[in-house]
């Protein structure tokens, strides 16, 4: 045992005079009297019981020292090693995912609020809580009532356990030696805690059944089926038999029954092919009762496809431009050939005024605002990279190939140049014009008072809207020359064009994992998803819908046996400081009922 407040033990030197009080010996006054046989019979009647008014005195000293010595210990504050005795409190409790089952997150609250009641007077604490990341539920206090709502706000979800969050608690020497940390969780996460964090493990061994990945995807082909994929971990000792249950659309709406026969441990995938499969929200359950349900339901979502439209100004090669859009013509943004409200124009030489607001032109001839000016004979080089890292290069490799067309060109003054030849001459670059009234009015007066319709507009002449700007890339060389439309790097250069102008990503995974990713909420907020299901997110000026679901092996498995933890971490319960005040209080209130039943002296 230690005291916080030491000081305070000085005050057991109050017992001396306390002592001195029922010591000291009081004389009675002497007086005559004529009458002594009157008085005889009282003094033979106290002489006999002088010896229990000794033991009452004695008595009620001991009762008033007690509750002394109880109330001075009282305010030394004294600890226990094991107990709260540190200046500083840290509580965090565990509410991960596997924190659900068995009531474990109900038994680390219960653990901490012990804590919380052990803390002593003055002593200070914080609650967190921590699945993905570490969040404050209140702030350093000695307020028990403000630690014990912190405890009331902990919530599970379904994020997984992330024990390096907890790596910033091991970096700082001094400031472990001023607070203790708590760390209250069943263990079930993988990696190395801290050195300065203790466990107080809650929850024992469960046999559960889980799923750890799903997926669903679209395969390339004539009508795009749709590829299932699942796998399911096995926490119990023994095989089980579970059916699986695919949905679409709605849980009720099923596609699928695959009955399953699952061993202990991570099984072996499973896969399907659906020719009929529709975009949409996906659902997989495992029926199955267990220590834990949220890991056996699943998630999944395929968008709508949303091709990208692109129109070919080049009716002398048309068909060798059509043969590469189609070449890339599935998956989500696949591309598509349309001249109605294009999104991408791609042009052999002139370019037309009224373009759409993304463009490429290869071969370029004539007066544009994307160079100032095209001179000189035609002429054979060799393309050298000069900008081997940017997004226009990731899957084009185009350095060393030889082109025909080549000629003077002068790009403007903003542009950014990917490509050269040897001598200089810029082959590849990117621009982007910004038009003012004057340019969009010009643009319609030369195209015949009509624009095109698919460009954004900010700018409005006669009752028409006119992009405020375009981007394009210009490519000074010809691909109908030395027969560059039959090189296998064409098709994949005009796909990298399309990509990179339209801000093209990879098709999104069908399936976010809980606390994976960041995402902008349609309420405002910004942050990772923490719980399974379906979500709405904000994805630039349109709103999208994601999936969040499957956990890992360490969150479904629900398995502590092997996780120890030390005998040193043990509360305290009640606060001995208030132990002490109360024991000093009952005794004075036993000394006083007693001196008035003439029990003391």
């Amino acid at each position: 045992m230690s005291f916080l407040l030491p000081q305070f033990l000085w005050g057991l030197l109050g017992l001396i005079p306390l002592a001195v009080v029922y010591l000291i010996k009081v004389h009675p006054v002497r007086k005559k009297t004529s009458a002594w046989f009157l008085w005889q019979g009282i003094f033979q009647e106290h002489r006999a019981a002088s010896f229990l008014q000794k033991l009452r005195d004695w008595l009620s000293l001991l009762l008033m020292a007690l509750a002394f010595i109880f109330m001075v210990l009282s305010l030394a504050q004294p600890v226990l090693r094991d107990g709260a005795s540190a200046s500083r409190l840290v509580l965090i409790v565990d509410n991960s995912l596997s924190m659900q089952a068995d009531g474990r997150l109900d038994a680390a609250q219960r653990a901490a609020r012990e804590w919380v009641r052990s803390l002593p007077a003055g002593g200070r604490a914080a609650i967190f809580t921590l699945s993905g990341e570490l969040i404050s539920e209140t702030g350093f206090t000695a307020s028990r009532r403000e630690l014990m709502h912190g405890l009331d706000r902990v919530a599970a979800n379904d994020v997984t356990f992330n024990p390096s969050a907890l790596s910033h608690f091991g970096r700082d020497g001094a400031m472990a030696e001023q607070q203790r940390i708590l760390l209250f969780s069943d263990g079930c996460f993988a990696g190395e805690l801290p050195e300065s964090i203790e466990l107080v493990k809650v929850g024992e061994p469960k046999d559960n059944v889980g799923l750890s990945a799903f997926d669903v995807r679209r395969i390339p082909g004539e009508s795009n089926p749709l590829g299932v994929f699942f796998r399911v971990f096995s926490g119990a000792a023994d095989s089980v038999e579970v059916d699986a249950v695919l949905a679409h659309g709605n849980a009720d709406n099923i596609q699928r029954v695959i009955p399953l026969t699952l061993q202990p441990g991570l099984n072996d995938p499973v896969t399907l092919t659906l020719i009929d499969g529709a975009p949409g929200k996906w659902f997989l359950e495992l029926e199955i009762d267990d220590a834990l349900s949220a890991d056996n339901h699943a998630f999944a979502f395929v968008p709508e496809p949303d091709p990208v439209r692109v129109a070919v100004r080049a009716p002398e090669t048309h068909i060798f431009w059509q043969l590469c859009v189609e070449s890339f013509g599935e998956g989500l943004n696949g591309l598509l050939m349309s001249n109605d409200d294009p999104h991408l124009e791609l042009y052999r030489g002139q370019v037309a005024a009224g373009s759409a607001e993304r463009l490429a032109v290869f071969a370029p001839e004539g007066e544009s605002p994307f160079w100032k000016g095209v001179s000189g004979e035609t002429e054979e080089a060799a393309i050298r990279v000069v900008l081997p890292t940017h997004p226009l290069m990731r899957f084009a490799n185009l350095d060393g190939l030889v082109v025909n067309g080549v000629r003077q060109i002068e790009p403007p003054e903003q542009a950014v140049v990917l490509a050269e030849t040897d001598s200089g001459i810029p082959l590849i670059y990117k621009t982007t014009k910004t038009f003012t009234t004057e340019d969009t009015e010009a643009q319609r007066n030369d195209s015949g008072g009509t624009a095109s319709v698919n460009s954004v507009p900010s700018s409005e002449a006669g009752g028409e809207k006119l992009p405020s700007s375009r981007t394009a890339y210009v490519l000074n060389f010809d691909p109908a020359l030395n027969h560059f439309f039959l090189h296998p790097q064409f098709p994949v250069l005009v796909w990298s064009l399309a990509s990179e102008l339209m801000e093209l990503e990879g098709e999104p995974p069908a399936s976010y994992r809980a606390g994976g990713a960041i995402f902008t909420h349609t309420d405002g907020r910004v942050g990772p998803l923490t719980e399974f299901g379906f979500h709405e997110i904000v994805s630039g000026a349109a709103t999208q819908t994601v999936a969040c679901s499957t956990a890992p092996e360490t969150e479904i498995g629900l398995d502590n046996s092997a996780l120890t933890v030390g005998d040193h971490v043990r509360s305290t319960g009640f606060p001995l400081s208030e132990w002490f005040l109360a024991a000093a209080l009952l005794l004075l209130t036993l000394e006083f009922v007693l001196y008035h039943r003439r029990k003391v002296g």
